[in-house]
């Protein structure tokens, strides 16, 4: 009877341990983008559902979304990701002398190690404009659908977060100074 028991929770512990093909080197990539008309951030983690955080510039609404991506789309996206080399890269990239450019952030998170990069201005590099390109095509061709929960989408540290400003407040502030 022992051995059975012992036989069973050996082959129970053995099934659960086996990797996934599918299994990603990370628990979370986001994909975060601030520019002038638009503030969004793409989650994407261990299963088939790409995340939406989409933040509204003029009512400050932060607004969920969810898709559901077949294989060879999740494939894509993590081999994207994957691919980035954070260890090659400082954590911030800041061009002082744009004012009205896009930041990007790239940010990854395994257990409870956290790398990211954000760039406002320069690109750092082909491989970083590359994915962000990419993934922002992605994005695109994706059909998002409400989602009524929140979405952790890491450090968003450098990327402006609402509410804003209104554009009548900033009229007047210019008028006093």
């Amino acid at each position: 009877m022992k051995k059975a028991v012992s036989l069973i929770l050996l082959i129970t512990l053995t099934a659960c341990s086996k990797k996934e093909s599918g299994d990603i080197p990370f628990n979370a990539f986001v994909f975060s983008v601030d520019a002038m008309r638009q503030n969004f951030s793409l989650k994407i983690n261990n299963s088939d559902t790409v995340y939406l955080q989409d933040r509204d510039i003029s009512t400050g609404e932060f607004r969920n979304f969810y898709t559901l991506v077949e294989k060879p789309l999740r494939d894509t996206l993590v081999a994207i990701a994957s691919r980035i080399n954070f260890a090659e890269y400082g954590s911030v990239y800041n061009d002082e002398n744009l004012m009205d450019g896009v930041g990007i952030k790239l940010y990854s998170k395994r257990g409870r190690v956290e790398n990211s990069v954000y760039w406002y201005g320069k690109v750092p590099s082909d491989e970083l404009g590359a994915a962000a390109d990419k993934l922002y095509t992605l994005k695109g061709q994706m059909h998002f659908k409400p989602y009524h929960n929140n979405i952790d989408c890491g450090n968003l540290d450098e990327i402006r977060l609402p509410p804003w400003p209104k554009p009548t407040d900033i009229q007047n502030k210019n008028r006093k100074a």
